[in-house]
Order: structure tokens, then C-alpha cells, then sequence
């Protein structure tokens, strides 16, 4: 591990310790402390995205459901808009689940360009992954997949080969299901500039779904900040655009990049929390 010679002995691994002093550590515990080695927790981050959404969040996993979740890579660690999205599929009475295990849907290493010769080799790859998360979510009985991601969103909709249940949107999924809002508010919003979506799939994220959203609730007025301003190289100038002290957006990777970089006394809110401030 590292610097630290290691030898094997039988069964055992050996591994030098200050002083000179040899220790046999059996395989199990290597793989521990090089796990440790490698991302500093002694818990794979898969199983800390889980021990996120059974223990903090409490959300309902592989458990059996309407509509399967697929969150993507990121989003758990983002946490308090998972957190707002799961308060309020529960607020709303949606039958719904998560998967224990979630594989990338492509996103993490396809080209976005159709033209790059590698996307020939990865493509298949990719396919696989989603076909496992599509079946692990049929073996749920979910009659439609939702993404909370707009990548994968566009990623599943793009190389997706299996047959199998529709894919849906967060928003599709959450436009089906509100109503009755109210909220004597003014925000500002900004839905995203949807680029890299649009490069895998042109059209992939419906934008008048969020703004539907919107308009349905009711003494809220909002003024939409242009998403012609990407996120990641123009986020000063989305921020100097505000009129209020509070910014919505619908999209997940949005929300983490503006929650980051964003100045004080400003509130960014994912698009859940403000449904759930009309509830």
C-alpha cells in the first residue's frame, strides 16, 4: 500500500510496519485499508450513497413501486435537494423506490460528439449499464423510470437499446402529480441552458414542463433569469441578473454548481422546495 512493502505468506498478506515489525493481515483487511488508501473512508462510496438515502434521507429502497428512481453519480452527495425531492414524492403519495446499486449511465465517460470514434467502442458499455438499472427497476414493478438527472435523462433516451418501462423526467413525473398550490412569492428562476443534454439528444429536457410547474402555483411571480448563461463559465453574471434574494432551478447539476458558487445572503432552492413552500 503505497510505500509499504507488502509480501504474501500462504493465505496471509504480510505488510512491514514502523519498526520493523511484521504483521500477517489477512486479505479481507488488505482490501480494507487499500480502499482506505485509495478515497481516505474506510466505506466505498457506494455504500455511503446508500447509507445517504436509507439513513438521512429515509427514502424507500428496492422496494416494490410505481416508478423507479434513478438519481445518476452525483446527486446524493449534493444531498438537501435529494432530501426536497424525496419530502416531496412523500407529500404527493407517490409510489416510488430507489435502487441499492445504481450503475453510470454512460455520462461519466461518453463523448457527447457522435462523430468521436471512441463513442463506438464505450457505446455498448454504456448500454449494458442502463439495461441492468432498467431491469433492476422492472424487478421492482415499476411502470416507469424516472431520472432526476437531465444528463441521464438524456443519455438513457439517446443509447438505451433494452425494451422496457418509459423514461420520465423528474418534472414530467412531479407535473402529473401537484396541484392545489399556493405561495404569495417572488423568485427568481433559471431553468439551465440544457447544453450538454441538448449535444447528446437535441430536445431532450422539455423547459415549459418546469415553467408549467410555475404557473400552477398560485400568487407566485417569478422573474427567469436567461439560460443562455451557462452555469459553470457564467455564473456571476446568472447571480448579478437576480431581482430577489432567492434562485430557483429544476436541474440537479445546476443546483450544485450555483449552491456552490453562490454570493452571500443569496438562497439557491432546487425546484422541489419551492412546490414544497406551496404545499
Amino acid at each position: 500500500i503505497g510505500n509499504i512493502g507488502v509480501q504474501v505468506r500462504t493465505s496471509l498478506l504480510t505488510i512491514g510496519i514502523r519498526r520493523n515489525i511484521v504483521v500477517d493481515i489477512a486479505p479481507d483487511k488488505l482490501t480494507k485499508l487499500q480502499q482506505i488508501q485509495a478515497q481516505g473512508p474506510s466505506v466505498e462510496v457506494g455504500a455511503m450513497r446508500l447509507r445517504l438515502l436509507k439513513e438521512a434521507i429515509g427514502a424507500r429502497v428496492d422496494q416494490p413501486a410505481e416508478y423507479a428512481i434513478l438519481l445518476g453519480c452525483n446527486a446524493t452527495f449534493r444531498f438537501f435537494h435529494v432530501k426536497s425531492f424525496v419530502d416531496l414524492l412523500e407529500r404527493l403519495g407517490v409510489s416510488y423506490s430507489f435502487l441499492s446499486k445504481e450503475f453510470c449511465c454512460g455520462s461519466s465517460y461518453l463523448p457527447k460528439n457522435d462523430q468521436i470514434p471512441e463513442l463506438v467502442t464505450l457505446e455498448p458499455y454504456a448500454q449494458d449499464y442502463q439495461g441492468r438499472n432498467i431491469a433492476a427497476a422492472e424487478a421492482l414493478g415499476a411502470q416507469a423510470v424516472v431520472t432526476f438527472c437531465a444528463n441521464c435523462n438524456a443519455r438513457y433516451r439517446r443509447h438505451l437499446r433494452r425494451a422496457g418501462p418509459p423514461i420520465l423526467y423528474w418534472t414530467d413525473l412531479v407535473s402529473a402529480k401537484a396541484g392545489g398550490l399556493k405561495l404569495d412569492k417572488k423568485v427568481d428562476f433559471y431553468e439551465g441552458c440544457h447544453r450538454d443534454q441538448n449535444v447528446v439528444l437535441p430536445g431532450a429536457i422539455d423547459a415549459a414542463v418546469s415553467k408549467n410547474l410555475l404557473s400552477g402555483i398560485q400568487g407566485l411571480s417569478y422573474n427567469e433569469v436567461s439560460s443562455d448563461l451557462c452555469c459553470k463559465q457564467k455564473a456571476a453574471d446568472i447571480f448579478s441578473a437576480m431581482k430577489t434574494d432567492v434562485l430557483v432551478t429544476p436541474t440537479s447539476c445546476c443546483y450544485g454548481t450555483l449552491f456552490k458558487s453562490r454570493p452571500s445572503g443569496t438562497r439557491v432552492a432546487f425546484l422541489t422546495d419551492l412546490l414544497l413552500w406551496a404545499m
